[in-house]
Protein backbone atom coordinates (compact mmCIF):
# COMPACT_ATOMS: atom_id res chain seq x y z
CA UNK A 1 0.00 0.00 0.00
CA UNK A 2 2.86 2.38 0.85
CA UNK A 3 4.68 1.78 -2.42
CA UNK A 4 1.45 2.15 -4.38
CA UNK A 5 0.70 5.48 -2.74
CA UNK A 6 4.30 6.62 -3.29
CA UNK A 7 4.18 5.71 -6.96
CA UNK A 8 0.92 7.66 -7.37
CA UNK A 9 2.43 10.72 -5.69
CA UNK A 10 5.51 10.58 -7.91
CA UNK A 11 3.35 10.14 -10.99
CA UNK A 12 1.19 13.10 -10.06
CA UNK A 13 4.23 15.28 -9.37
CA UNK A 14 5.72 14.38 -12.75
CA UNK A 15 2.52 14.98 -14.70
CA UNK A 16 1.81 18.21 -12.81
CA UNK A 17 5.26 19.57 -13.62
CA UNK A 18 5.23 18.54 -17.27
CA UNK A 19 1.79 18.11 -18.73
CA UNK A 20 -0.76 18.48 -15.91
CA UNK A 21 -3.00 15.95 -14.25
CA UNK A 22 -4.83 13.65 -16.67
CA UNK A 23 -8.18 11.97 -16.08
CA UNK A 24 -6.85 8.45 -15.46
CA UNK A 25 -4.33 9.64 -12.88
CA UNK A 26 -7.06 11.65 -11.18
CA UNK A 27 -9.21 8.52 -10.97
CA UNK A 28 -6.39 6.50 -9.44
CA UNK A 29 -5.70 9.22 -6.90
CA UNK A 30 -9.38 9.48 -5.96
CA UNK A 31 -9.68 5.71 -5.54
CA UNK A 32 -6.59 5.76 -3.36
CA UNK A 33 -7.66 8.62 -1.10
CA UNK A 34 -11.46 8.31 -0.93
CA UNK A 35 -12.38 7.68 2.71
CA UNK A 36 -15.77 6.12 1.91
CA UNK A 37 -14.07 3.66 -0.39
CA UNK A 38 -11.52 2.77 2.31
CA UNK A 39 -14.36 2.14 4.77
CA UNK A 40 -16.15 -0.10 2.25
CA UNK A 41 -12.95 -2.07 1.65
CA UNK A 42 -12.67 -2.83 5.37
CA UNK A 43 -16.37 -3.72 5.51
CA UNK A 44 -15.82 -6.17 2.65
CA UNK A 45 -12.77 -7.66 4.37
CA UNK A 46 -14.78 -8.04 7.58
CA UNK A 47 -17.57 -9.84 5.72
CA UNK A 48 -15.06 -12.27 4.20
CA UNK A 49 -13.75 -13.21 7.63
CA UNK A 50 -17.31 -13.51 8.95
CA UNK A 51 -18.06 -15.93 6.09
CA UNK A 52 -14.99 -18.02 6.92
CA UNK A 53 -15.93 -18.04 10.59
CA UNK A 54 -19.47 -19.19 9.86
CA UNK A 55 -18.31 -22.31 8.02
CA UNK A 56 -16.23 -23.41 11.01
CA UNK A 57 -19.53 -24.17 12.75
CA UNK A 58 -19.73 -27.32 10.62
CA UNK A 59 -16.58 -28.64 12.27
CA UNK A 60 -16.46 -30.35 15.68
CA UNK A 61 -15.54 -28.29 18.72
CA UNK A 62 -13.08 -29.52 21.34
CA UNK A 63 -11.88 -28.23 24.68
CA UNK A 64 -9.44 -29.26 27.41
CA UNK A 65 -10.25 -28.80 31.10
CA UNK A 66 -8.20 -28.91 34.26
CA UNK A 67 -9.35 -28.73 37.86
CA UNK A 68 -7.41 -28.68 41.13
CA UNK A 69 -9.26 -29.16 44.46
CA UNK A 70 -8.06 -28.70 48.03
CA UNK A 71 -10.85 -29.54 50.48
CA UNK A 72 -10.90 -29.79 54.29
CA UNK A 73 -13.76 -30.14 56.82
CA UNK A 74 -15.95 -32.48 58.80
CA UNK A 75 -19.03 -34.44 57.90
CA UNK A 76 -21.61 -35.22 60.60
CA UNK A 77 -21.67 -38.83 59.47
CA UNK A 78 -24.37 -41.25 58.57
CA UNK A 79 -27.13 -42.34 60.95
CA UNK A 80 -25.76 -45.03 63.27
CA UNK A 81 -22.15 -44.01 62.69
CA UNK A 82 -19.72 -43.33 65.51
CA UNK A 83 -19.72 -39.58 65.05
CA UNK A 84 -18.43 -36.94 62.66
CA UNK A 85 -16.09 -37.95 59.89
CA UNK A 86 -13.08 -35.96 58.66
CA UNK A 87 -13.12 -35.24 54.94
CA UNK A 88 -10.66 -33.46 52.71
CA UNK A 89 -7.75 -33.91 50.42
CA UNK A 90 -6.32 -32.66 47.19
CA UNK A 91 -7.17 -33.80 43.70
CA UNK A 92 -6.15 -33.08 40.10
CA UNK A 93 -8.43 -33.73 37.16
CA UNK A 94 -8.03 -33.29 33.41
CA UNK A 95 -10.68 -33.61 30.74
CA UNK A 96 -11.20 -33.65 27.00
CA UNK A 97 -14.58 -32.68 25.55
CA UNK A 98 -15.45 -33.05 21.86
CA UNK A 99 -18.81 -32.01 20.48
CA UNK A 100 -20.13 -32.54 16.95
CA UNK A 101 -23.59 -31.30 15.90
CA UNK A 102 -25.11 -33.85 13.55
CA UNK A 103 -28.38 -32.13 12.73
CA UNK A 104 -29.81 -28.85 13.99
CA UNK A 105 -32.35 -27.97 11.34
CA UNK A 106 -29.66 -26.83 8.95
CA UNK A 107 -28.98 -23.71 11.01
CA UNK A 108 -25.20 -23.85 10.74
CA UNK A 109 -25.15 -24.40 6.98
CA UNK A 110 -27.88 -21.84 6.40
CA UNK A 111 -26.07 -19.34 8.57
CA UNK A 112 -22.91 -19.92 6.53
CA UNK A 113 -24.80 -19.41 3.28
CA UNK A 114 -26.31 -16.21 4.66
CA UNK A 115 -22.83 -14.95 5.45
CA UNK A 116 -21.84 -15.74 1.86
CA UNK A 117 -24.65 -13.53 0.56
CA UNK A 118 -23.68 -10.84 3.07
CA UNK A 119 -20.14 -10.99 1.72
CA UNK A 120 -21.44 -10.61 -1.84
CA UNK A 121 -23.57 -7.64 -0.79
CA UNK A 122 -20.50 -6.02 0.80
CA UNK A 123 -18.53 -6.70 -2.39
CA UNK A 124 -21.20 -5.05 -4.54
CA UNK A 125 -21.39 -2.11 -2.12
CA UNK A 126 -17.65 -1.68 -2.51
CA UNK A 127 -17.95 -1.79 -6.28
CA UNK A 128 -20.84 0.69 -6.16
CA UNK A 129 -18.76 3.13 -4.11
CA UNK A 130 -15.86 2.69 -6.52
CA UNK A 131 -18.05 3.40 -9.57
CA UNK A 132 -19.65 6.38 -7.83
CA UNK A 133 -16.21 7.76 -6.99
CA UNK A 134 -15.09 7.45 -10.62
CA UNK A 135 -18.28 9.18 -11.79
CA UNK A 136 -17.68 12.05 -9.34
CA UNK A 137 -14.09 12.44 -10.54
CA UNK A 138 -15.21 12.59 -14.17
CA UNK A 139 -17.98 15.08 -13.39
CA UNK A 140 -15.63 17.40 -11.49
CA UNK A 141 -12.93 16.98 -14.13
CA UNK A 142 -15.32 17.89 -16.96
CA UNK A 143 -16.62 20.84 -14.93
CA UNK A 144 -13.12 22.26 -14.61
CA UNK A 145 -12.34 21.80 -18.30
CA UNK A 146 -15.63 23.40 -19.28
CA UNK A 147 -15.00 26.30 -16.90
CA UNK A 148 -11.51 26.68 -18.35
CA UNK A 149 -12.94 26.84 -21.87
CA UNK A 150 -15.49 29.39 -20.71
CA UNK A 151 -12.67 31.54 -19.35
CA UNK A 152 -10.93 31.33 -22.72
CA UNK A 153 -14.15 32.29 -24.51
CA UNK A 154 -14.65 35.20 -22.10
CA UNK A 155 -11.08 36.38 -22.71
CA UNK A 156 -11.55 36.31 -26.48
CA UNK A 157 -14.93 38.02 -26.18
CA UNK A 158 -13.39 40.76 -24.06
CA UNK A 159 -10.55 41.17 -26.54
CA UNK A 160 -13.02 41.40 -29.41
CA UNK A 161 -15.22 43.86 -27.48
CA UNK A 162 -12.23 46.10 -26.80
CA UNK A 163 -11.22 46.06 -30.46
CA UNK A 164 -14.77 46.96 -31.48
CA UNK A 165 -14.74 49.73 -28.85
CA UNK A 166 -11.58 51.17 -30.38
CA UNK A 167 -13.24 51.21 -33.81
CA UNK A 168 -16.36 52.75 -32.26
CA UNK A 169 -14.27 55.44 -30.60
CA UNK A 170 -12.72 56.38 -33.92
CA UNK A 171 -16.12 56.51 -35.58
CA UNK A 172 -17.57 58.50 -32.68
CA UNK A 173 -14.77 61.06 -32.91
CA UNK A 174 -15.32 61.37 -36.66
CA UNK A 175 -19.04 61.82 -36.17
CA UNK A 176 -20.13 58.61 -37.93
CA UNK A 177 -21.37 56.95 -34.71
CA UNK A 178 -23.91 58.32 -32.29
CA UNK A 179 -23.11 58.79 -28.62
CA UNK A 180 -25.80 56.26 -27.67
CA UNK A 181 -24.21 53.56 -29.83
CA UNK A 182 -20.78 54.46 -28.48
CA UNK A 183 -22.04 54.10 -24.92
CA UNK A 184 -23.56 50.74 -25.83
CA UNK A 185 -20.15 49.57 -27.06
CA UNK A 186 -18.58 50.74 -23.79
CA UNK A 187 -21.25 48.91 -21.83
CA UNK A 188 -20.65 45.77 -23.85
CA UNK A 189 -16.90 45.88 -23.11
CA UNK A 190 -17.57 46.42 -19.39
CA UNK A 191 -20.02 43.51 -19.38
CA UNK A 192 -17.39 41.25 -20.96
CA UNK A 193 -14.95 42.21 -18.20
CA UNK A 194 -17.46 41.19 -15.55
CA UNK A 195 -18.18 37.91 -17.37
CA UNK A 196 -14.46 37.14 -17.45
CA UNK A 197 -14.13 37.77 -13.72
CA UNK A 198 -17.13 35.54 -13.00
CA UNK A 199 -15.82 32.78 -15.27
CA UNK A 200 -12.39 32.89 -13.63
CA UNK A 201 -13.94 32.84 -10.17
CA UNK A 202 -16.06 29.80 -11.07
CA UNK A 203 -12.95 28.05 -12.40
CA UNK A 204 -10.99 28.76 -9.23
CA UNK A 205 -13.80 27.37 -7.06
CA UNK A 206 -14.04 24.24 -9.24
CA UNK A 207 -10.28 23.71 -8.98
CA UNK A 208 -10.37 24.03 -5.19
CA UNK A 209 -13.28 21.60 -4.97
CA UNK A 210 -11.44 19.11 -7.16
CA UNK A 211 -8.24 19.46 -5.11
CA UNK A 212 -10.20 18.86 -1.89
CA UNK A 213 -11.88 15.82 -3.40
CA UNK A 214 -8.53 14.33 -4.40
CA UNK A 215 -6.96 15.53 -1.11
CA UNK A 216 -4.34 17.60 -2.91
CA UNK A 217 -2.68 20.48 -1.11
CA UNK A 218 -2.69 22.83 -4.10
CA UNK A 219 -4.68 23.38 -7.28
CA UNK A 220 -3.44 21.39 -10.27
CA UNK A 221 -3.75 22.07 -13.96
CA UNK A 222 -5.64 19.43 -15.90
CA UNK A 223 -5.03 17.96 -19.31
CA UNK A 224 -7.71 18.59 -21.88
CA UNK A 225 -9.91 15.92 -23.41
CA UNK A 226 -9.29 14.95 -27.03
CA UNK A 227 -12.78 15.24 -28.51
CA UNK A 228 -11.55 13.83 -31.81
CA UNK A 229 -11.80 10.33 -30.38
CA UNK A 230 -15.55 10.79 -29.92
CA UNK A 231 -16.37 12.17 -33.37
CA UNK A 232 -17.33 8.79 -34.82
CA UNK A 233 -19.36 7.95 -31.69
CA UNK A 234 -21.18 11.27 -31.79
CA UNK A 235 -21.94 10.84 -35.48
CA UNK A 236 -23.24 7.29 -34.94
CA UNK A 237 -25.54 8.49 -32.17
CA UNK A 238 -26.66 11.52 -34.16
CA UNK A 239 -27.96 9.42 -37.05
CA UNK A 240 -29.71 6.85 -34.86
CA UNK A 241 -32.97 5.76 -36.40
CA UNK A 242 -35.94 5.71 -34.07
CA UNK A 243 -36.64 2.13 -35.20
CA UNK A 244 -33.22 1.03 -33.90
CA UNK A 245 -33.61 2.64 -30.49
CA UNK A 246 -35.24 -0.40 -28.79
CA UNK A 247 -32.39 -2.63 -29.99
CA UNK A 248 -29.74 -0.24 -28.69
CA UNK A 249 -31.52 0.21 -25.36
CA UNK A 250 -31.96 -3.56 -24.97
CA UNK A 251 -28.27 -4.20 -25.63
CA UNK A 252 -27.21 -1.68 -23.03
CA UNK A 253 -29.93 -2.83 -20.61
CA UNK A 254 -28.48 -6.35 -20.72
CA UNK A 255 -25.13 -4.92 -19.69
CA UNK A 256 -26.80 -3.01 -16.86
CA UNK A 257 -28.80 -6.01 -15.64
CA UNK A 258 -25.56 -7.94 -15.34
CA UNK A 259 -23.31 -5.28 -13.83
CA UNK A 260 -25.43 -2.76 -11.91
CA UNK A 261 -24.45 -3.05 -8.21
CA UNK A 262 -27.84 -1.92 -6.89
CA UNK A 263 -29.62 -4.70 -8.77
CA UNK A 264 -27.08 -7.31 -7.65
CA UNK A 265 -27.44 -6.16 -4.05
CA UNK A 266 -31.21 -6.42 -4.35
CA UNK A 267 -30.98 -9.96 -5.74
CA UNK A 268 -28.55 -11.04 -3.01
CA UNK A 269 -30.86 -9.52 -0.40
CA UNK A 270 -33.71 -11.62 -1.81
CA UNK A 271 -31.58 -14.77 -1.55
CA UNK A 272 -30.65 -13.78 2.00
CA UNK A 273 -34.33 -13.43 2.90
CA UNK A 274 -35.04 -16.89 1.49
CA UNK A 275 -32.29 -18.40 3.64
CA UNK A 276 -33.74 -16.61 6.67
CA UNK A 277 -37.10 -18.20 5.89
CA UNK A 278 -35.51 -21.64 5.69
CA UNK A 279 -33.78 -21.04 9.02
CA UNK A 280 -37.04 -19.95 10.61
CA UNK A 281 -38.71 -23.14 9.40
CA UNK A 282 -35.83 -25.16 10.86
CA UNK A 283 -36.65 -23.89 14.34
CA UNK A 284 -39.42 -26.53 14.66
CA UNK A 285 -37.15 -29.40 13.57
CA UNK A 286 -35.40 -31.70 16.05
CA UNK A 287 -31.68 -31.40 16.74
CA UNK A 288 -29.17 -34.22 17.15
CA UNK A 289 -25.79 -33.88 18.81
CA UNK A 290 -22.88 -36.28 19.36
CA UNK A 291 -20.41 -35.69 22.18
CA UNK A 292 -17.35 -37.46 23.54
CA UNK A 293 -15.91 -36.85 27.01
CA UNK A 294 -12.86 -38.30 28.69
CA UNK A 295 -11.49 -37.33 32.10
CA UNK A 296 -8.48 -38.27 34.26
CA UNK A 297 -8.65 -37.80 38.05
CA UNK A 298 -6.02 -38.40 40.78
CA UNK A 299 -6.43 -37.92 44.52
CA UNK A 300 -3.47 -37.33 46.82
CA UNK A 301 -3.73 -40.80 48.35
CA UNK A 302 -3.73 -42.50 44.93
CA UNK A 303 -0.73 -43.44 42.86
CA UNK A 304 -2.26 -43.32 39.37
CA UNK A 305 -4.89 -41.34 37.53
CA UNK A 306 -8.28 -42.91 37.11
CA UNK A 307 -10.01 -42.23 33.84
CA UNK A 308 -13.58 -42.16 32.64
CA UNK A 309 -14.84 -42.16 29.04
CA UNK A 310 -18.31 -41.12 27.93
CA UNK A 311 -19.93 -41.08 24.47
CA UNK A 312 -23.40 -39.60 24.26
CA UNK A 313 -25.93 -38.98 21.53
CA UNK A 314 -28.57 -36.43 22.48
CA UNK A 315 -31.71 -35.38 20.68
CA UNK A 316 -33.98 -32.42 21.30
CA UNK A 317 -37.43 -31.62 19.94
CA UNK A 318 -39.00 -28.16 20.51
CA UNK A 319 -42.57 -28.48 21.79
CA UNK A 320 -43.39 -25.11 23.36
CA UNK A 321 -44.01 -22.33 22.52
CA UNK A 322 -44.65 -23.32 18.92
CA UNK A 323 -46.56 -20.12 18.21
CA UNK A 324 -43.30 -18.18 18.56
CA UNK A 325 -41.74 -20.31 15.81
CA UNK A 326 -44.86 -19.93 13.67
CA UNK A 327 -44.73 -16.13 14.04
CA UNK A 328 -41.06 -16.19 13.09
CA UNK A 329 -41.86 -18.16 9.94
CA UNK A 330 -44.61 -15.77 8.93
CA UNK A 331 -42.32 -12.79 9.47
CA UNK A 332 -39.58 -14.37 7.35
CA UNK A 333 -42.15 -15.24 4.67
CA UNK A 334 -43.28 -11.62 4.44
CA UNK A 335 -39.66 -10.48 4.37
CA UNK A 336 -39.14 -12.66 1.28
CA UNK A 337 -42.19 -11.14 -0.38
CA UNK A 338 -40.95 -7.64 0.42
CA UNK A 339 -37.48 -8.40 -0.94
CA UNK A 340 -38.97 -9.90 -4.13
CA UNK A 341 -41.07 -6.81 -4.85
CA UNK A 342 -38.15 -4.52 -4.05
CA UNK A 343 -36.00 -6.47 -6.50
CA UNK A 344 -38.63 -6.12 -9.22
CA UNK A 345 -38.92 -2.40 -8.51
CA UNK A 346 -35.15 -1.99 -8.60
CA UNK A 347 -35.01 -3.77 -11.93
CA UNK A 348 -37.73 -1.51 -13.37
CA UNK A 349 -36.00 1.60 -12.01
CA UNK A 350 -32.68 0.57 -13.52
CA UNK A 351 -34.23 -0.18 -16.90
CA UNK A 352 -35.90 3.21 -16.85
CA UNK A 353 -32.64 4.90 -15.81
CA UNK A 354 -30.74 3.14 -18.60
CA UNK A 355 -33.33 4.18 -21.18
CA UNK A 356 -33.26 7.75 -19.90
CA UNK A 357 -29.45 7.82 -19.95
CA UNK A 358 -29.35 6.46 -23.51
CA UNK A 359 -31.81 9.10 -24.68
CA UNK A 360 -29.76 11.79 -22.92
CA UNK A 361 -26.62 10.55 -24.66
CA UNK A 362 -28.32 10.62 -28.06
CA UNK A 363 -29.75 14.07 -27.36
CA UNK A 364 -26.31 15.32 -26.30
CA UNK A 365 -24.78 13.94 -29.51
CA UNK A 366 -27.40 15.72 -31.61
CA UNK A 367 -26.82 18.92 -29.64
CA UNK A 368 -23.09 18.73 -30.37
CA UNK A 369 -23.80 18.56 -34.09
CA UNK A 370 -26.44 21.32 -34.12
CA UNK A 371 -24.34 23.64 -31.95
CA UNK A 372 -21.34 23.04 -34.21
CA UNK A 373 -23.33 24.11 -37.26
CA UNK A 374 -24.68 27.13 -35.38
CA UNK A 375 -21.15 28.07 -34.32
CA UNK A 376 -19.83 27.88 -37.88
CA UNK A 377 -22.65 30.13 -39.07
CA UNK A 378 -22.20 32.60 -36.20
CA UNK A 379 -18.43 32.73 -36.67
CA UNK A 380 -18.70 33.40 -40.40
CA UNK A 381 -21.35 36.06 -39.81
CA UNK A 382 -19.29 37.71 -37.09
CA UNK A 383 -16.16 37.88 -39.27
CA UNK A 384 -18.10 39.50 -42.09
CA UNK A 385 -19.95 41.96 -39.87
CA UNK A 386 -16.82 42.90 -37.95
CA UNK A 387 -15.11 43.77 -41.23
CA UNK A 388 -18.11 45.79 -42.37
CA UNK A 389 -18.22 47.59 -39.00
CA UNK A 390 -14.59 48.63 -39.38
CA UNK A 391 -15.40 50.17 -42.78
CA UNK A 392 -18.42 52.04 -41.45
CA UNK A 393 -20.83 49.79 -43.31
CA UNK A 394 -22.64 48.37 -40.27
CA UNK A 395 -24.40 49.90 -37.32
CA UNK A 396 -23.19 49.37 -33.75
CA UNK A 397 -26.43 47.62 -32.88
CA UNK A 398 -25.96 45.00 -35.60
CA UNK A 399 -22.33 44.55 -34.58
CA UNK A 400 -23.30 43.92 -30.96
CA UNK A 401 -25.96 41.42 -32.04
CA UNK A 402 -23.41 39.55 -34.14
CA UNK A 403 -20.88 39.49 -31.32
CA UNK A 404 -23.47 38.29 -28.82
CA UNK A 405 -24.62 35.55 -31.20
CA UNK A 406 -21.04 34.42 -31.81
CA UNK A 407 -20.17 34.33 -28.11
CA UNK A 408 -23.39 32.51 -27.28
CA UNK A 409 -22.74 29.95 -30.03
CA UNK A 410 -19.25 29.24 -28.75
CA UNK A 411 -20.58 28.75 -25.21
CA UNK A 412 -23.41 26.50 -26.40
CA UNK A 413 -21.02 24.35 -28.40
CA UNK A 414 -18.66 24.03 -25.46
CA UNK A 415 -21.52 23.12 -23.13
CA UNK A 416 -22.82 20.52 -25.61
CA UNK A 417 -19.43 18.80 -25.79
CA UNK A 418 -19.13 18.44 -22.02
CA UNK A 419 -22.81 17.55 -21.73
CA UNK A 420 -22.05 14.63 -24.03
CA UNK A 421 -19.18 13.52 -21.78
CA UNK A 422 -21.36 13.82 -18.68
CA UNK A 423 -24.15 11.85 -20.35
CA UNK A 424 -21.65 9.14 -21.22
CA UNK A 425 -20.35 9.12 -17.63
CA UNK A 426 -23.90 8.90 -16.23
CA UNK A 427 -24.70 6.00 -18.53
CA UNK A 428 -21.56 4.18 -17.38
CA UNK A 429 -22.57 4.69 -13.74
CA UNK A 430 -26.09 3.32 -14.21
CA UNK A 431 -24.71 0.38 -16.22
CA UNK A 432 -22.26 -0.37 -13.41
CA UNK A 433 -19.15 -0.35 -15.59
CA UNK A 434 -15.79 1.41 -15.35
CA UNK A 435 -14.64 0.99 -18.95
CA UNK A 436 -16.55 3.01 -21.52
CA UNK A 437 -15.53 0.58 -24.28
CA UNK A 438 -18.30 -1.72 -23.09
CA UNK A 439 -20.75 0.88 -24.40
CA UNK A 440 -19.04 1.26 -27.75
CA UNK A 441 -18.56 -2.50 -28.08
CA UNK A 442 -22.31 -2.90 -28.54
CA UNK A 443 -23.13 -4.28 -31.99
CA UNK A 444 -24.99 -1.05 -32.79
CA UNK A 445 -21.67 0.81 -32.92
Amino acid sequence: MFYRALSLILLICFTSLSFGLDLETAKELALENNLSLRAQEHAFSSSRWAETQSYTGLLPSASLTWNYTDQEGTYPGFPGSFGPMMIGGRSNSFGLNINQPIFNGGKVLLSARMQTYSRRIAEESLRSTRISTIAQVESKYFTILEASDMVEIAEKSLESARMDLEVAEVRYNTGTLSKADYLRMQSQAATREVELIEAQSYLDIALLDFANFLQLETKTELESIAFDQYESRIEALRVVDVKNLPTLIEQLANIGMENNPALNISEYSLSLSKKSLSMARGEVLPSLNLSYQRSWTKYENEDDYSNMELISLSASVPIFPLFNDFAGCRKAFNDVKQARYETLKTEDDIRLAIESSVMSLISAAKSVNSSKIALEFAEESFIQMEERFKHNMLSASDMLDAEIMYTSSRMNHTRSLYSFLRAKSSLMEVLGIENENKIWDASFF
